[in-house]
């Protein structure tokens, strides 16, 4: 079972659906929220599923309401202080209370404090049901989520005192372990802040009420839990990726909540549209992880299938078989009584279409191929890399070339380059005029690991066949599929990745090797038949579960890996992290740091900013 199948049980079943079970209240229902409540629930679920519990409207606990002192109300909230004194408010007048019964929801553990500050207010009368409901984190996709907490990264790694965040991590994802019904194995990386937050993480689980504990799988096949954090894989978020969701979160104005707004000319009329990207799309899921060329292939290739397999189409448009983009368009004109349908192909042609023309507008190809050279330490056919300082600095000179493209290369050059000479650092913020801010990133980017002096890791040689070579621009793989598969055949390192807490038994989860079903991106064109981006939910999966957590964000790459490790191995993966990453939001966040250096190995900052001690080579 996915993750996002029990958040949706947790979220309308046990919240929603619990209210009023006993014929005690009014069908109708009122739902008040606060904005971190309202975008767990937004993420898990659609309006109309909420609607369809009974919930006559949803609002906002922060903001003036309406009275209704007839109906009754649920609350789900943050369990802070803010969204607790705005429902104690609603009923400070005994004469005119905003509602009539409460049932009171919190995402997560609600404070001593807070409980005896709701034990003193008047609207503990009118409480029937009080409940930690134990989901604090947005379950976006079905094997991914997140917590939606970019600044946690200023605390984890580049500020003194970061405990208090590593336990407010370990809370939400023990939310995530409860929700799946999972007391797993724990296993981390040895640096300060993954194996901090797994022993924070046992603790609390340890800690459970037995209650909560004997509704949690604690037999042997238990899910197994890695936590790593953001320095283990510098280079992923850096990297340009080419697969669909990647791509149009990195180029494409996406917001925090999966939406896509564009405008359009609607018979002269400029018209402006939003689109949520989710797994309700019946595209999404078979389009989001493929290649942007296999992409537009996939799209007008499903498009024509409907119309083959459609008699009132078919009769339309004859046996004629579309082969662009424009002849699409031009089709779905002729149809309009398929608009719904045609309005998700129209989508992803625009935003596919939208990818393209960045793609070919700038020097994206030239930047990436030098990109994939860094970061595999090879050339496109395997060959030994050299001179590569050179093309770097010429990207870098490069006036056609945006700061942003600019950054992205020469922290790559940085965290990848094993030969990096302590004066190539300032060569490239020469050749790039970075000046003032763009130099103290590069500095704060030390914390994250992007340093000569970063440990490369060892990674297993990639055996592909000729059937199975890679595009040239996305050679990479991120290292997270590596450890994941480790995982799969029992071959993760313990000294590495050692056990917090109690350890698996002797051969844990190990299975066979993957089917042979599982390619990566062709180099030229993908055949047909089966491909990456179809729904995975084909074959129930076996054996244990692995959900891997990432502190300091995930990118899209990583969670892809996740998705591509679960199909070859028929196992469930669920990845997770504290944030979504994007360079453009890696970089705004790390940008507030001040040129910030990097913890030592007990945790402490290293305060010195000067370049010469942050360019010193390996």
């Amino acid at each position: 079972m996915s993750l996002l199948q029990p958040t949706q049980n947790r979220l309308l079943q046990d919240m929603i659906g619990h209210v009023g079970a006993d014929g005690d209240s009014a069908d109708w229902k009122l739902l008040m929220v606060d904005k971190r409540s309202m975008r767990v629930i937004s993420s898990a679920c659609r309006m109309y599923d909420v609607m369809q519990m009974g919930i006559s409207a949803v609002e906002d606990v922060m903001i003036k309401r309406q009275p209704l002192p007839k109906i009754d109300a649920i609350y789900f909230l943050s369990p802070c202080e803010e969204s607790v004194n705005a429902m104690i408010g609603d009923f400070a007048d005994k004469k005119k209370p905003l509602y009539n019964n409460v049932h009171l929801f919190f995402t997560s553990r609600l404070s001593e404090e807070l409980f005896k500050a709701i034990q003193k207010a008047r609207v503990r009368r009118r409480i029937k049901t009080f409940r930690e409901l134990n989901v604090d984190y947005l379950a976006f996709e079905s094997q991914a989520f997140q917590f939606d907490s970019l600044e946690s990264m200023k605390s984890l790694f580049a500020a003194p005192g970061g405990q208090e965040e590593i336990n407010r991590i370990a809370e939400r994802l023990v939310t995530v372990c409860t929700t799946m019904g999972e007391l797993p194995y724990i296993r981390s990386g040895t640096s300060p802040v993954a194996s901090s937050l797994a022993s924070a993480v046992n603790k609390k689980l340890r800690d459970l009420s037995p209650d909560a504990r004997g509704q949690l799988n604690k037999g042997g096949d238990r899910a197994l839990l890695l936590i790593l954090d953001r320095t283990f894989d510098p280079v992923s978020p850096l990297l340009h990726e080419f697969t669909y969701q990647a791509m149009i979160y990195d180029l494409l104005p996406i917001t925090d909540d999966n939406v896509y707004e564009y405008t359009f000319d609607n018979g002269g009329d400029e018209v402006v549209k939003k689109v949520l990207l989710d797994e309700h799309d019946f595209l999404w899921p078979k389009l989001r992880h493929l290649h942007i060329a296999d992409c537009i292939n996939r799209v007008i290739e499903d498009f024509n299938t409907f119309i083959k397999t459609n008699k009132a189409v078919k009769l339309n448009r004859g046996r004629k078989e579309l082969t662009s983009l424009k002849q699409m368009t031009e089709a779905m004109k002729e149809m309009p009584q398929y608009q719904e349908m045609f309005a998700k192909y129209a989508l992803h042609i625009r935003m596919a279409g939208d990818c393209m023309d960045k793609y070919n507008g700038t020097e994206l190809e030239k930047i990436a191929l030098i990109e994939q050279d860094l970061a595999t330490g090879k050339g496109p056919r395997g060959e030994s890399i050299s001179k590569v300082f050179n093309s770097v600095q010429e990207i870098l000179r490069d006036p056609s070339v945006g700061p942003n493209d600019k950054m992205r290369l020469a922290l790559l050059y940085l965290a990848c380059y094993k030969d990096a000479r302590s004066s190539d650092k300032d060569k490239m913020i020469e050749a790039a005029g970075f000046r003032g801010k763009e130099v103290e990133l590069m500095e704060s980017m030390a914390a994250l690991g992007v340093s000569s002096k970063r440990r490369k890791p060892h990674r297993k040689e990639a055996k592909l066949d000729e059937d199975d070579q890679p595009y040239q621009v996305s050679r990479y793989t991120p290292l997270v599929k590596d450890l994941i598969e480790g995982i799969m055949e029992g071959e993760l390192n313990e000294d590495d990745y050692p056990y917090s807490g109690e350890a698996a038994r002797e051969g844990y989860g190990q299975k066979a090797a993957p089917a042979k079903q599982a390619k990566s991106l062709k180099t030229t064109s993908r055949k047909k038949g089966k491909d990456k981006g179809e729904p995975i939910e084909k074959e129930r999966p076996s054996g244990p579960k692995v959900v891997v957590f990432i502190a300091g964000g995930m990118c899209f790459s990583e969670v892809r890996a996740a998705y591509e490790v679960m199909r070859a191995y028929n196992r469930e993966v669920v990845i997770g992290a504290t944030n979504i990453l994007t360079p453009t939001k890696l970089f705004e966040e790390v940008g507030k740091w001040g040129g910030v250096g990097m913890r030592d190995q007990s945790g402490e900052l290293d305060q010195k900013h000067s370049s010469s001690s942050s360019s010193e080579s390996d």
